[in-house]
């Protein structure tokens, strides 16, 4: 499966502006092409939306986009969206998760684990700490 997330910024004081265009123009018209919007996501104190659309394979992603981005339906909304966005990001991903059933701890023993885990514990307790909490979920 290749996902693509994509990330807009959206003009200040146009949010809610853009997610009703969003969602009753963008991601219908992505429907009727087959392309599924699996997910959006707002971050509000950014002026930020983040949506993930999906597709089979590389060449399915191609040939639906190359039918919907010239499509009469795409024409009449990318002027009106485009005003909204200051700035986009869009990255093309590929599904590699293939996770076993239990966790492996045979894994550990590898070479590069090996390694990992001594230079881990080689850095100061007070530094690996604060590494530790610097990527914990934020609460």
């Amino acid at each position: 499966m290749i996902t693509e997330m994509r990330t807009y910024t959206i003009k200040p004081g146009l949010f809610e502006d853009y997610l009703e265009l969003f969602n009753r123009r963008i991601v219908p018209n992505h429907k009727k092409h087959g392309i599924p919007v699996v997910g959006a996501w707002a971050d509000r104190p950014n002026n930020k939306i983040t949506w993930v659309r999906t597709f089979a394979s590389r060449e399915e992603r191609k040939r639906k986009l190359d039918i919907y981005e010239v499509s009469p339906e795409r024409d009449a909304v990318f002027p009106v969206a485009s005003y909204f966005v200051t700035h986009h990001e869009v990255r093309v991903l590929e599904d590699v998760l293939k996770p076993t059933a239990e966790p492996d701890q045979s894994y550990f023993t590898s070479p590069i684990a090996v390694e990992a885990r001594k230079l881990y514990d080689a850095i100061p307790k007070a530094e690996a700490e604060a590494f530790k909490q610097s990527v914990a979920a934020p609460r």
